[in-house]
């Protein structure tokens, strides 16, 4: 603890340090013991509590801490610039709004800003060695969730922040990628360069998936998945898989600007060529664009891009039968066509299709013929006496007591139509107790026998 509250209340210290490593007459061998020097001071301070690590940060920042990082950058000796960037990822993993603030608040010209500066060492490779903790760097400054997660942080921030890498640095990572694909294959398919590719495709899936608008009206305007489409020439098949995963990246949003920007430019078209050519060759690849393909039939939101493939592709896939993929896109499409022709067709007799089934089925609201004739009939109009054992042959209903009217089925209650002199017996009591169905001996109910004799 005393290693890092001293050199933070030394000011001195402090001054005399950022002081030499601005210095231009810096020997190397003396901005090198300086450089490690300020290393050290930053791992020590990562055992302070967070809210004093922070204050320690910003007490670094107001003797020039990102000015001596900058000049440790752009330094020509890879050891300064790897611990420049060791440096920075400490502060980031924590403290990541101490960058972005510096990036705002610089007013130089473009090739001079922190993070242009970073940029360029990765597209640059210059420093191969730290490519990765530069792709790591990079990640965390723009990760939008990350600028909204750190206490303290403005709404506006993010708004700020993406504005100004969109602007000023999104050409800058992107212009390896864009160089290479002008044509239709690779202009540069050597492996270190396959390799920056790779790097340039993990930010921008991160990028497809955190920045929404920013990023979408970047692809759709510079026609970014159909330059990525074009790695799949490549002879390298991590770039290949790579370019794979980030149209299905893009098509996982499921984002509508999304689907009609890939069907107005055959952006899949690609895809189904290189996957065709392959043949049933059971690798990596291949299987990454089969779930493509699945997620596809079974995404509900996706019906344009259902269409697309089939109406466009069916010819091709249809001699793929290793996996019922493609034939469950061609019947998701045969079934979606019918349902759309269904969805024009007049409804007649209360009778409507069935979407899934395709059978019919009664509209609930339409009354059936039992229910109809027990609502239509007249009670007065009956000449003879009724038959209370009668039971209709077709259904279950039992009829009425005093009508030749049927009971109407369990569960319909009594409306405004239903006649008001109308008895309804219960369906668990008998309508008419008859002799034969009495288990008792006439004999043994005197109340009834007196009542037969009186007639």
């Amino acid at each position: 603890m005393e290693c890092t509250t001293q050199p933070g209340e030394d000011k001195v210290f402090l001054c005399e340090l950022f002081t030499q490593i601005q210095d231009t007459s810096t020997s190397e061998g003396q901005f090198q013991e300086l450089a490690f020097l300020l290393r050290e001071i930053v791992v020590y301070s990562l055992s302070l509590e967070v809210k004093d690590r922070a204050r320690f940060y910003k007490h670094l920042c107001s003797f020039g801490f990102m000015v001596s990082i900058e000049i440790m950058l752009t330094y020509e000796v890879g050891v300064v610039v790897a611990t420049a960037v060791d440096i920075l990822v400490m502060v980031s993993e924590y403290h990541s709004s101490i960058l972005r603030d510096y990036i705002l608040s610089e007013t130089q010209d473009e090739d001079g800003q922190f993070l242009n500066i970073l940029l360029s060492l990765l597209v640059d490779s210059q420093y191969p060695d730290i490519d990765v903790q530069l792709v790591g760097l990079v990640k965390m400054l723009i990760d939008s969730e990350n600028i909204m997660a750190e206490a303290g942080a403005p709404t506006t921030e993010k708004s700020l922040f993406l504005n100004h890498f969109y602007k000023y640095s999104m050409h800058r990572l992107m212009a390896p990628l864009m160089a290479q694909t002008a044509t239709e294959t690779v202009s540069k398919d050597t492996s270190h360069n396959a390799v920056l590719l790779s790097h340039i495709l993990d930010i921008l899936s991160l990028c497809v998936e955190r920045h929404t608008y920013h990023i979408r009206n970047y692809v759709i305007d510079k026609n970014v998945l159909g330059r990525v489409l074009v790695l799949l020439t490549s002879s390298h098949t991590h770039l290949a898989l790579a370019a794979v995963r980030f149209c299905r990246k893009i098509v996982g949003l499921r984002d509508e600007f999304y689907n009609r920007y890939i069907v107005r430019n055959n952006l899949l078209a690609p895809i189904v060529k290189f996957f065709v050519a392959q043949g049933q060759r059971y690798n990596l690849l291949n299987s990454a664009i089969i779930e493509l393909f699945e997620y596809i039939h079974k995404e509900k939101d996706a019906k344009s891009l259902v269409s697309y493939i089939v109406e466009n592709f069916m010819p091709s896939l249809d001699t793929v039968d290793y996996v019922n993929t493609f034939q469950c896109l061609k019947l998701r499409h045969e079934q979606e066509m019918d349902r759309c022709s269904q969805l024009s067709e007049p409804m007649v007799g209360g009778i409507i299709r069935a979407e899934v089934s395709g059978r019919y089925r009664r509209d609930p609201r339409q009354l059936d013929e039992d229910e109809e004739a027990w609502f239509d009939t007249d009670e007065g109009g009956s000449s003879s006496p009724p038959d209370y054992r009668q039971v209709s042959k077709h259904t279950n209903h039992t009829y009425v007591a005093g009508t030749n009217s049927p009971r109407p089925p369990v569960g319909l209650h009594r409306t405004n139509s239903m006649p008001p002199d109308s008895k309804l017996y219960s369906i668990s009591t008998s309508l008419v107790d008859y002799d034969e169905d009495s288990d008792e001996d006439p004999e043994d109910t005197p109340a009834k026998q007196p009542k037969l004799n009186s007639t």
